[in-house]
C-alpha cells in the first residue's frame, strides 16, 4: 500500500491541509495569555507572614502551603462569549478582576482554625479569608459596626467602594452564640459575568 502513489498524493494532501489549518488556528490551538508575574513563591510566603501580623487573623505559630490558581471557568467563558483570547488579554490589562491569584494558607494540622491570603501575580495582597471554629466565641456587634469595620479592612486594602453596590447583608449565628456577618459587594459594570463569579467580593467576615 505505502508503495502505491494515490497513497503518498492522499498523505501529503492531508498534511497540507493540517498545516494551513494549524496556522490559520494558531491562536486558538496554542494558548497565549499576557501575564507579567513578578512574585514568586517565597515572596508570597514571606508576605503571607507579614500581613498575617498586620490583619491579626489566623493560627499562632501556623504551617504554610502555597498555591498559583487561575480561574480558567473565567477564561473560558469571556474567550467564547467575548473576542476570543484577544477579549481575554484585554480583560487581564483592565485589571477589575485577578483571575490569576497566589494563594496562601496558614494552618495547623487537624485544626479548623485557618487563614487563606490572596495575592495578585504582581504581589499586591488582593484579600483575605479566615476560618474561625463555630465553638469559638467573640465579641457580637451590630450591623452597621460590622459593615463599618468591612469598609474599612477594603479602604486599607485598596478597594474603592464608590464603584460597588452593596447587593447582600447575611448574619449568621454560630453554636457559640457568635454572630458572624458578610457583606457582598458588586460592580454594575461587571454584571455580565456569569452568575456565582466573584465580583468584587471583601473576604472579611467580621465577628
Amino acid at each position: 500500500m505505502f508503495k502505491k502513489p494515490v497513497f503518498w498524493i492522499i498523505f501529503f494532501i492531508l498534511v497540507a491541509v493540517s498545516t494551513v489549518f494549524c496556522l490559520k488556528n494558531f491562536a486558538r490551538i496554542m494558548s497565549i495569555i499576557n501575564l507579567d508575574i513578578s512574585m514568586d513563591r517565597h515572596e508570597a510566603l514571606q508576605s503571607a507572614l507579614s500581613d498575617s501580623d498586620v490583619w491579626s487573623i489566623g493560627p499562632f505559630d501556623s504551617r504554610q502551603a502555597v498555591i498559583f490558581n487561575e480561574d480558567t471557568f473565567l477564561q473560558y467563558y469571556i474567550e467564547l462569549e467575548a473576542d476570543g483570547k484577544e477579549g481575554y488579554n484585554n480583560f487581564l490589562a483592565e485589571g477589575k478582576y485577578q483571575p490569576y491569584q497566589w494563594i496562601v494558607r496558614h494552618f495547623l494540622p487537624q485544626q479548623e482554625h485557618q487563614a487563606y491570603f490572596y495575592y495578585t501575580p504582581a504581589g499586591e495582597l488582593y484579600g483575605f479569608n479566615e476560618i474561625i471554629p463555630e465553638t469559638e466565641p467573640g465579641n457580637n456587634i451590630s450591623v452597621e459596626l460590622a459593615q463599618s469595620k468591612g469598609e474599612a479592612a477594603a479602604q486599607k486594602l485598596g478597594i474603592d467602594l464608590s464603584e460597588y453596590k452593596l447587593i447582600e447583608t447575611k448574619k449568621n449565628e454560630v453554636i457559640s452564640g457568635r454572630q458572624d456577618y458578610v457583606f457582598v459587594y458588586e460592580r454594575p459594570e461587571l454584571n455580565e459575568l456569569p452568575r456565582g463569579k466573584p465580583r468584587g467580593i471583601i473576604r472579611k467576615v467580621c465577628e
